[in-house]
Parts: C-alpha cells; sequence; structure tokens
C-alpha cells in the first residue's frame, strides 16, 4: 500500500480516487501537529487518538479493497465514457440490451 519512502503505491491512490478518501488522510501526523494552537496536552492527545482511529480505519479499508483486488471492478465500474442527457447516443444506450 506504501512505497518504501512513505508514499501510496499507484494502487492504493486510485483506491483513494474511486472510495473518497483524501490520500493526506493516510499520512501520520506528530503529536506537534495537533498541539499548534496553544491546547492542553489532554486535548492533543484526544486529537492524536482520534486522527490516529480514523486512519487507521481509512487504511484497512484501502488495504482489504487492494487484498481483494476491487481496483479492477471500480475501474470497469467508473471508468466508462459518460453520455450527457440530450445526446442522441443515450437513446441507444437506453435501448441495447446489457450484458
Amino acid at each position: 500500500m506504501f512505497n518504501a519512502d512513505g508514499s501510496l503505491t499507484d494502487d492504493a491512490w486510485q483506491l483513494c480516487k474511486y472510495m473518497d478518501i483524501e490520500p493526506q488522510s493516510l499520512q501520520a501526523k506528530t503529536h506537534e501537529q495537533f498541539s499548534k494552537d496553544g491546547a492542553s496536552e489532554k486535548i492533543v492527545q484526544i486529537r492524536l487518538q482520534h486522527y490516529e482511529e480514523k486512519r487507521k480505519a481509512k487504511i484497512k479499508t484501502i488495504s482489504d479493497a487492494i487484498r481483494e483486488n476491487l481496483l479492477e471492478q471500480f475501474k470497469a465500474r467508473y471508468d466508462q465514457p459518460m453520455i450527457s442527457s440530450n445526446s442522441p447516443l443515450k437513446e441507444q444506450a437506453l435501448a441495447s440490451p446489457r450484458a
């Protein structure tokens, strides 16, 4: 899911796009990033813990999707050309049998 340099693999990046997950939200943050506004140590710990729980859940979601090979399913489903609502091709598309 992550390359050796800590960046996302191409598959993970694409899955984030399809699953509406901000890739930056998968990156770890430091204690200092949560304490910049002068919050108490307890508040900083709560913020960090909350962020880490959400981050780990997103990582698990992406990891599971990679393991289950969902990227190909997303590509097949969502990377098809769109037909505008006023296009004469829309009628043809609606009338053609689906496989």
